[in-house]
């Protein structure tokens, strides 16, 4: 259970919850920028198999630390929101590409307005982020998802940071 984020947020139970897989170099930054980010908030490494020292690196930053033995964002994702309970959800992947001070005007911006969720933006100026064609592939995504007719707006496509309200993670899955 997150703990209450109770320095600017009242008691706001906030969870910062980090997909990882072999990010090792950069998941310690991640996790020490969003406990400064947003006191009080507790942050949860979900590391997706990794075979460097992504879950060693989370621990010794502060992070509480899960193993998801299922490969793939959609287990991860899930496993989250199964393991996790929060009133708020901020969602990053550990690569060091998300903003860890921008997570407090994120949060306010959801509480203040009722909102479900709010998305924030890949930052897109640090090349050593991307993997080889990463950057390539993403703008072509965008670029494919604005010409779809009734396609969602391209502003979210490729983007991992998401600040999401308890009541938009309480979903079923179905199986046929």
């Amino acid at each position: 259970m997150a703990a209450p984020c109770a320095s600017r947020f009242g008691h706001v139970r906030i969870a910062v919850l980090v997909r990882c897989y072999n990010e090792a170099v950069t998941i310690g930054t991640v996790v020490r920028g969003f406990l400064a980010a947003l006191l009080g908030a507790r942050v949860y490494v979900f590391d997706n198999r990794s075979s460097d020292d992504t879950a060693g690196a989370a621990r010794r930053a502060g992070a509480v630390v899960r193993q998801v033995a299922d490969q793939g964002k959609g287990n991860v994702i899930r496993r989250m929101f199964a393991d996790v309970e929060a009133d708020v959800y901020v969602l990053v992947d550990g690569d060091d590409t998300y903003d860890a001070s921008a997570a407090p005007a994120l949060v306010e911006t959801l509480l203040a307005n009722g909102l479900d969720m709010v998305v924030g933006a890949r930052r897109s100026d640090e090349r050593e982020a991307y993997r080889l064609g990463h950057r390539f592939g993403n703008r072509l995504l965008t670029r494919f998802v604005a010409v779809v007719p009734r396609s969602p707006s391209s502003m979210a496509v490729t983007t991992g940071a998401s600040t999401l309200s308890r009541a938009r993670t309480r979903f079923s899955t179905v199986s046929a």
